[in-house]
Parts: C-alpha cells; structure tokens; sequence
C-alpha cells in the first residue's frame, strides 16, 4: 500500500512491509557484506516487516543500545544494513574514517532532545530479526550485528539542497528522485525534519569485513504512487571503486 499523505519521516511511526517487486535485488550487495548464500535466498523469500517508533529524548551515550544497526541489508533494511550515515561515499584508503565527516565520538551526549528511530525488524521463514536504533545526532556509535558483525556508524537529518551537505555525497543515485514538498508550500510534507529537511542520512561502516554503506530514507513517486524508500550505496572501503546500489521500497501497513 502506497504512503498516506499525511506520513512523513517525523511521523513514520507503525507498520511498513518491504515490497519486493517495486524493491531492487539485493543479493549482489548482501554478498559484498560478507553474508553467506544460504542466508541470502532465505531473505530473498521472506516477508520482512518494519516496527517503527519515531519520538524526541535526549541522546543516550555511544553504546549499542544506539546502535546503526542494518540500513545496507533488506532484514536490517538493509546495514547500510544497510545502514546509519556520515558523509561521503568513498574512503581515503591512508584515513580511517569517511572522508569529508566529521567521525568523532561523544562520550557526553548532550541532554538536548533530538530525533530516535527505532525499528524492530521481522522476517519470515524463521529468520532471526534484527533491531535498528539510530539517534539522529551525527555521533559515531558502535554496534554487533549476527548478520554483518561488528560495525560503527552514525545518522543525521540532511538538506540534499543544501550544496555542502549535498557534495558529501558524491554518489547521484542517493540524491535522485526525491519528493522534496506538496508543491503547495508545505515543504514539510515529505520529511519533517528540523529546518525543513527531508531526508535521513545514515552511514556505516564494517569494523571486520572491506565495505561500507551509504543510505538515504525519504519519498518517491513510483508508478504515481506515494512510498517510502531507502537508497543504498555500498563501497569497498579499500580503495571505494567496487560499488553496489539498491533501491528498498515499503508499503504501508498500519501507523502505531
């Protein structure tokens, strides 16, 4: 089911199914994570669904329990798991953090409150699920996946209008294609962000394994209907020439 007008980002909270025909495969860039076969064609069978909690609280210190959890897989949503996000796609092969982000940690979060999205996700065929915490700070947190090991990554609101924050993503196919307002001055429409921003940036980055991962949440139009997407790119950290992209595509179910 296509996303009702009034869901956006702020209000993602319910329930949202993967649609696999409207989805891009995702094998090809599960492998390039390191996920063996077997387990790749049990996630290209089943049903995997989204429990999503949007809400404002303070940031909790860097721990798993704020984990970047799956934004580049299709179960993690794919760790990018594909997952949480810093700034661009390609690595500096003599630095040890994305290039052109600022990777720091905060071991004194501040108390002001800012944007959490929780998400619990299930799949069929008894497949173990995975559970998705991002705190949209830009904070370097670490996290332990079953599915992609040990990971660290961070996410933000971004303004894909924003030049700055636009050249942090070198890769088109994360800024293309994006509903950016209702097109009647309600630029909130699609995003509900602070200032207007409409998309969620997350990256992440293995710890154990050569890749790393791009994502950016937001709305399209597909076959002139409304959904909610997620673009990803995953790079060889190596030297960021072997690249992968996927586009995931969610019906909507049920806000909470």
């Amino acid at each position: 089911m296509a996303a009702p007008s009034n869901i956006n980002l702020n209000t993602l909270s319910g329930t949202w199914v993967m649609n696999k025909s409207l989805s891009d495969d995702t094998d090809a860039i599960l492998a390039m994570q390191g996920v063996g076969w077997f387990l790749r064609r049990a996630i290209a069978l089943a049903t995997v669904t989204l429990h999503v909690k949007v809400y404002m609280a303070p940031a909790t210190a860097s721990s798993s329990s704020s984990s970047p959890s799956s934004s580049s897989s299709p179960l993690a949503a794919t760790a990018t798991a594909t997952s949480t996000a810093t700034g661009t796609g390609t690595v500096d092969p003599q630095d040890d953090s994305p290039a052109g982000t600022n990777n720091s940690t905060n071991d004194d979060d501040s108390k002001d409150p800012v944007t959490h999205i929780d998400i619990e996700q299930t799949a069929s065929g008894g497949i173990k699920g995975t559970t998705e915490l991002r705190t949209l700070d830009w904070i370097v947190r670490p996290h332990a996946d079953y599915l992609f090991g040990k990971l660290e990554g961070k996410a933000r609101w971004v303004d894909l209008d924003d030049p700055d924050q636009a050249a942090e993503l070198p890769d088109e196919f994360l800024k293309r294609d994006w509903l950016r307002g209702d097109g009647n001055g309600d630029d909130n429409s699609n995003g509900g962000g602070p200032n207007g921003r409409m998309n969620v940036q997350a990256y992440v980055r293995s710890l154990e394994r050569d890749w790393q991962a791009q994502t950016i949440w937001g709305f399209e139009t597909i076959n002139d209907k409304r959904y909610h997407t997620r673009h990803v790119v995953v790079n060889k950290t190596s030297d960021g020439t072997e690249r992968k992209a996927v586009r995931l595509v969610y019906d909507f179910v049920k806000s909470a």
